[in-house]
């Protein structure tokens, strides 16, 4: 996916094609690409699988459609990948608008669930015992969150679920 058209700068033709850093749509392969590099990126991940692996599940009906990938958490770091994980030992289901309103952190993930909204199944405890983990990791994701934008026709405007 090519980035927006850079504005000319003083010393360019004005015929110059150049372009602005790459920007990854919420859900697309691109967007789970530079999630796994992200967790990648992130030691303080591996504290999260370090006594027990973690796999996770998410799963987001987007229309008729389906994204599934899956963030697998060991003692080696994190990995997320497109498609449904072999094991995973939570399962999370959701629509496009909510997953994207808990990326943007303008819904978390018990508002969402007592609205109905998302769904947890499989072995909730795996994730419970890999809380205060997930809480000390930070916000790995940040700079993902920062770069992604909507795909045409997602309703991000949460209202009444926050």
């Amino acid at each position: 996916m090519l980035g927006r058209p850079a504005a000319a700068g003083p010393n360019d033709a004005p015929d110059a094609h150049r372009y602005a850093a790459r920007v990854a749509e919420f859900l697309s392969d691109a967007w789970i690409e530079e999630l796994d590099q992200a967790a990648r990126d992130a030691p303080s991940l591996a504290a999260i699988g370090a006594e027990r692996p973690l796999v996770v599940e998410q799963r987001v009906r987007r229309g008729t459609d389906e994204v599934v990938y899956s963030l697998c958490f060991t003692a080696d770091g994190a990995r997320v990948t497109a498609g449904p994980a072999e094991s995973p030992h939570v399962v999370v289901r959701t629509d496009a608008s909510t997953a994207r309103a808990l990326q943007q952190g303008t819904m978390n993930a018990q508002q969402a669930a007592v609205a109905g909204h998302l769904k947890i199944q499989g072995q909730a405890e795996h994730l419970r015992a890999a809380g205060d983990a997930l809480r000390a990791a930070g916000d790995v994701f940040e700079s993902v969150r920062a770069s992604t934008t909507d795909p045409p026709g997602l309703d991000t405007g949460a209202t009444g679920r926050r």
